[in-house]
């Protein structure tokens, strides 16, 4: 008979595995905490009232001229839909047994079994959605909010009511001195009034806007290599810069108003805002749901500005 062999062997030898999961997906939880929030509200959509046009009869009058008719503030209201979101997980009763077994605690000190992982990553999935949703070019998301007339202010439009639109210009080629500056004083300038109190700008375009404002990314802290990690970018004009992964990366964005026109309107009363419930037995297998609810509010759309279409290389 011929000798051992690890494949003679093989139902026997004893399977080493490393002392983590690790974890190849990016997950994203950047973008909302740069937003107050507000909450919990209820409702089924949260309208927020704007003026759209001015008293009428203001005028510049003569002696003894007539008197013109009254005029009046035109107030619209717009409501924004909240987004509800959510992620399931479905486990056997076999696979609790297996995942959480004594094994876990031997060979694998400090580990988490795949149960406390499913229930761990899933509140990390949950929250990336919330994170990417409300990137979206769409009528509740920041790239949309932030537009002059191709999406709609929520559910009003914006060819109807042309004091909802925001400073957009359309770029080509590189990013530049010239275009931002523009961006800044043209958003400032009538008929849109806002002063931009933070800069959004995606991973492609943080390299060519540092490069304008002081040559070089300024590091985030201490790093595991040398030269430290990226993301914590110098202010342009002196307004703050913030990197945002997973937004556009031809667009840039000047927020306006941030203490008082945007926040994150929380829909969900349960701590945290995350709601967890469990649906019980299915067979052996146990159903758990966790969900939000919330919506990325703007009350001036007007005071905001957006570059679009600018290169990356």
């Amino acid at each position: 008979m011929a000798g051992a062999t690890t494949t003679t062997l093989d139902p026997i030898v004893r399977p080493e595995v490393h002392a983590q999961v690790s974890d190849a997906v990016f997950r994203n939880s950047d973008f909302i905490p740069l937003f107050r929030q507000v909450g919990p509200i209820g409702g089924g959509t949260l309208d927020i009232k704007v003026i759209v046009a001015a008293n009428s009869s203001a005028q510049v009058y003569t002696e003894d001229g007539p008197v013109p008719e009254p005029g009046y503030q035109q107030v619209i209201s717009a409501a924004a839909d909240y987004k509800h979101i959510r992620v399931f997980t479905r486990i056997t009763g076999h696979a609790r047994r297996e995942m959480n077994a004594a094994w876990d605690a031997t060979s694998w000190p400090g580990g988490y079994g795949g149960v406390n992982i499913e229930f761990m990553k899933g509140m990390e999935d949950l929250v990336d959605l919330v994170n990417t949703t409300f990137l979206a070019n769409a009528t509740y998301g920041v790239v949309g909010i932030v537009d002059d007339d191709t999406t709609n202010y929520y559910n009003q439009n914006r060819a109807t009511y042309t004091a909802l639109k925001s400073y957009v210009k359309g770029s080509t080629g590189a990013l530049s001195v010239a275009k931002m500056d523009r961006l800044l004083h043209e958003t400032y300038n009538a008929p849109y009034g806002g002063k931009i109190q933070l800069l959004l700008v995606p991973p492609a375009q943080a390299r060519h806007l540092s490069t304008l404002s002081a040559g070089q990314i300024r590091t985030g802290g201490p790093a595991d290599i040398a030269g430290g990690a990226p993301g914590v970018l110098p202010p342009y004009a002196n307004i703050p810069v913030a990197e945002v992964r997973d937004l556009a990366a031809t667009v840039i964005i000047g927020l306006s108003g941030m203490d008082t026109n945007w926040y994150f309107a929380l829909h969900e009363a349960a701590p945290g805002g995350i709601d967890i419930s469990h649906y019980g037995m299915n067979a052996d297998a146990q159903t758990v749901q966790m969900s939000t609810s919330g919506a990325l509010i703007c009350t001036q759309p007007n005071q905001q500005g957006k570059l679009e279409g600018v290169g990356t290389t």
